[in-house]
């Protein structure tokens, strides 16, 4: 993962291993939170990491990871509409 962060990287990078985690259960003792509060923090975390990694992507050298970083920016991007 640090090498699609790196705009000096030249070599083609993948991130294969992500498709081997699986999620793990977080016990909540409360909910203390509302569903529109937590819908509202969603909304605005999608926005910021779209527009970082669009930026991003306009500084890395390697396509492949200039493209990945474009990918990830539309889905967040279009994780702020729903």
């Amino acid at each position: 993962m640090i090498n699609l962060i790196d705009p000096a990287q030249n070599a083609s990078v993948t991130v294969s291993a992500l498709n081997q985690i699986q999620p793990e259960e977080i016990p909540c003792k409360e909910h203390v939170v509302s569903d529109k509060t937590i819908s509202f923090e969603g909304g605005h975390i999608a926005e910021t990491m779209s527009k970082d990694n669009f930026s991003s992507s306009l500084s890395m050298k390697t396509r492949n990871v200039k493209d990945i970083h474009f990918q990830m920016a539309l889905q967040q991007f279009a994780l702020q509409k729903r």
